[in-house]
Formats: structure tokens, sequence, C-alpha cells
């Protein structure tokens, strides 16, 4: 059964919150075009950028740094949480000093976070929009038992993550191996596989660049980087790209060579060892394959034990913003 968790995360496990995270975001994307900083206290730690609403409307969207917004399509990064960087005098003051709105990605729901940003909204007078709802999946993996696991999955789930790897080892020599630190074989075989399935890569420019750079942070902070592959005769059919920081490993992406995924699903073969090896470890407890669903099938929720209800919490200052807002709920409930 999927537990529907309501807490926020240790931030020493936020790979979101972190120094490294936000050093790679500042060097790619600060000050670049689209986003303006600002060196005023109260809103160094947010960026803005002007958005088109409809038409004529315009309005300035401030955004935590190191967040994505629809002007940066940056790598997305989920769990914002109150912090030193972002504490709650920090976001008290821009709230009362920003016009136009802010936006502030992926906040857990039912976290202490959230419950922090209302009652800032309430004392504002501003209005607080909650949007883009949606679940982030994780394996719990504190009692270690990769078996007990596998007994919870579905009959046909449970033959996608761990049963069918029998049927590729009688295809070949299966191995699975980290290629760090070389991440630019890795990057590459990784857009190759997203190209062939999504027809475009899946790091390119500015987010190439970031991810580059934050790999290239983490190793310096001796985190363990896991740029996962598994080979069948040592030619490498899928990869993940996952982080270890914290008591958590995050899932960051996923990609495999669909010309062998035919009654295999590779991809899920790939996580069940990516799952059994994060349960081998004593100090992680989670294994967080993130917000997102897959192409075909929502392969995380099938995967998953618990998940976290994640959401943009918009806070919004001028009254006719408001409205729009609102005119624009009144539709949707109407539809």
């Amino acid at each position: 059964m999927l537990l529907l968790r309501g807490y926020d995360l240790d931030l020493n496990s936020n790979l979101f919150q972190s120094d490294a995270w936000h050093s790679a975001w500042t060097d790619v994307w600060g000050g670049s075009n689209p986003i303006q900083m600002s060196d005023a206290p109260h809103h160094k730690h947010f960026y803005q950028v002007t958005q088109q609403l409809k038409g004529w409307l315009y309005v300035d969207s401030f955004v935590p740094c190191g967040s994505h917004s629809d002007a940066n399509s940056g790598v997305r990064s989920e769990y914002f949480q109150i912090s030193e960087r972002f504490s709650e005098a920090i976001v008290a003051q821009a709230i009362t000093s920003f016009a136009g709105q802010m936006i502030i990605p992926d906040v857990i729901v039912q976290g202490p976070t959230a419950k922090v940003i209302a009652s800032l909204v309430a004392k504002s007078g501003c209005q607080l929009v909650v949007r883009n709802k949606e679940l982030a999946y994780s394996v719990d993996c504190r009692e270690g038992d990769f078996e007990r696991y596998l007994f919870q999955l579905s009959g046909n789930t449970r033959a996608k993550v761990f049963n069918r790897r029998t049927r590729l080892k009688t295809m070949g020599t299966v191995t699975v191996g980290n290629m760090w630190p070389d991440v630019d074989a890795f990057i590459d075989i990784l857009n190759h596989f997203h190209e062939a399935r999504w027809s475009k890569p899946c790091f390119q420019g500015k987010n190439l660049s970031f991810v580059k750079t934050l790999l290239l942070n983490l190793g310096k902070q001796n985190k363990a980087v896991n740029l996962s592959a598994l080979k069948l005769d040592q030619r490498v059919v899928s990869v993940a790209l996952d982080i270890e920081y914290g008591n958590r490993v995050f899932n960051l992406q996923l990609g495999y060579d669909q010309s062998l995924s035919k009654g295999l699903s590779l991809g899920l073969l790939h996580l069940g060892y990516s799952i059994e090896d994060a349960m081998k470890k004593p100090g992680i407890y989670w294994y967080d394959m993130l917000a997102g669903q897959g192409k075909n099938t929502a392969y995380k929720q099938k995967l998953a034990t618990s998940a976290i209800e994640l959401a943009d919490f918009v806070v919004v200052k001028p009254k006719w913003l408001q409205w729009l807002y609102q005119i624009n709920e009144l539709r949707r409930s109407n539809r």
C-alpha cells in the first residue's frame, strides 16, 4: 500500500537545498537572460523574471534561486524548505517587499514549510494560490529487506523489477557498475537513449552545464555520485543517475536501450538493482524517484512504498492578478 507522507525532509538529506546545488545553479543561471538577480538584502535569495500571461498582460515573478520556472526551464528542484538560506524571516521580507507574484515551486503540501508560508501570506494581505499538485515517489529502505519489498509489489511489477533478471542473463553477462568520474561518456549515453525515446536529449545547453557543475561540486564534497550503468556483455543497455545525499538516494534520470526492451522493461530492471543496492547501505533510508510520470506507465507509483504531495505555492499581490486567478479557478471548477 502506498503511504502518503506529509512532513519535510531532513535538511541534511535535501539535495535541492544543498550548497552544491545552489552553487551550480548560480554559476550557470545566475544573472543570465531572462533571469534578473538582485543585491537587495530581502531579494538576494530570489530571482525575477517577467512573464507574459495573456496578450498584453505581463507580470513580474519572483522565484527562489536554485528553483526552476517557466522562464528558465532549468532542472527541476523539488522539496523547497524553510532553511538557513531561505529562513522564515527572509521569506517574510520578500513577501512584503516584492511586486507582482512570488512562485515557490514544489513545496510539501502538508509539511511545516507550507504552514509557515500560508501563515506569512495571511498576515501580508496577499492571496495564496496552490497549484500544480503532484506526487513524489520513494521506496522505504530502512528495513533493508529487498525480498520483503518485492513481496509488497504486484506480481506483474515484481516480474519486471526482479524475475526477468533471469531472462536478461540468458542473453549474456550482466553487470552493474559506476561510470564515475566519466561524466561526459555517461551523459552521452543517457542523451542517446533519450533522443531515441523522447526525440530530444535529456541534458543540453545550460541544463547540461548545470548537471556537470553539480556533479563536479558533489565530487569535491566527497558525496557519492553513482553514474550507474547496466551492461550486457560490456555493452551499456541502461543508465541511471543516482546521487546519495544524507540518508537518501535521489534518482535524477533514467535511460535505456529501447531495442532490447521488448518483454524486459530494462528501466525497471535497472531500478530494481538500484533499490536493492540502496537497501544494503545502513545509512540510506529512502530511494527517492521524485515526481513525474513515465512515457507510457506510472512506473514510479508501482514501485513506490510512499509518496509526498508537492505543489507550487504562488503568492499574489496585485488585486487585478488575484482577480484573474479567481476567474481561472472558477472556469476550471465549472468544466
